[in-house]
């Protein structure tokens, strides 16, 4: 009889290991990431990516034993409740009014050490915040300004050309190389390869950013019209349209030097 139960209960985890729960991972629009959309410095982005993102992100990375039911299904659960709540992945979706509202939530969380969750604390001690970057983050979160700014135009610094980091600048120079392309022979598929391509160096030019004050404000007042470019540009069904998105995209980048000199 023992035998018997035993070999029921054998069965029986071996059959619900057949019942899948939701990828961890799922796909996301980049430009709509919180980091991106926020301008993270290097810093604030390795906080949120080791004590925020695993359960309010597009992107969890899932322990080997996350992969066995019946423990996947209790994470895929937390992971769904995580996402609904907040999800960093989408942010540049949410309405302006939510937006605001998420992120007084988050500092407010954080300061009563309410967030990360003590029961996720548990398995990843690694995300445990310490109080020297709780308070870093919860001060960055406070300083994020949402209201749109009065002024919508890239101008100069008094007739003085902004000061970037010289990391901006050699990305904007990748970018213009990835473009330069001999269009009468180009297919769409070069061209969605192309748009992928300037969305990682968009990517690393955001993670790599140290700017601060005005010049900051001016470089992102620059750079986000050229993630809708990319993006068009990726997307495009038609030769013609992604020919023509391709020129908009070199003429947009041939004025950063217009605006822009490295330190």
């Amino acid at each position: 009889m023992k035998k018997k139960i035993g070999f029921g209960i054998i069965l029986l985890l071996v059959g619900i290991q057949l019942i899948r729960t939701n990828d961890a991972v799922t796909a996301y629009e980049a430009s709509e990431d919180f980091i991106v959309q926020s301008g993270a410095p290097e810093d604030i982005q390795n906080i949120l990516k080791t004590s925020c993102y695993d359960c309010h992100s597009n992107f969890t990375n899932i322990p080997w034993y996350g992969e066995i039911a019946p423990v996947s299904w209790y994470i895929n659960d937390h992971i769904n409740e995580g996402r609904e709540e907040l999800n960093f992945s989408v942010w540049g979706t949410y309405p302006l009014k939510k937006k605001k509202h998420k992120l007084e939530e988050c500092w407010e969380e954080i300061e009563k050490g309410k967030m990360p969750l003590e029961d996720y604390l548990n398995m990843h001690t690694e995300a445990k915040l310490s109080e020297e970057d709780q308070n870093k983050l919860i001060e960055w979160l406070k300083s994020i300004n949402l209201d749109p700014p009065a002024e919508k135009e890239l101008r100069l610094d008094d007739g003085k050309k902004w000061v970037i980091n010289p990391e901006t600048t050699s990305g904007i120079e990748n970018m213009l190389a990835l473009t330069t392309i001999d269009s009468s022979s180009t297919t769409l598929e070069v061209y969605a390869e192309i748009g992928k391509n300037l969305n990682l160096e968009m990517k690393k030019i955001f993670s790599e950013c140290t700017m601060k004050g005005e010049a900051h404000n001016q470089l992102h007042l620059y750079l986000i019209p050229l993630v809708k470019q990319f993006r068009v540009l990726e997307e495009a069904e038609k030769i013609e349209i992604a020919a023509e998105q391709n020129n908009k995209i070199i003429a947009h980048l041939n004025t950063y030097n217009v605006f822009f000199i490295s330190e």
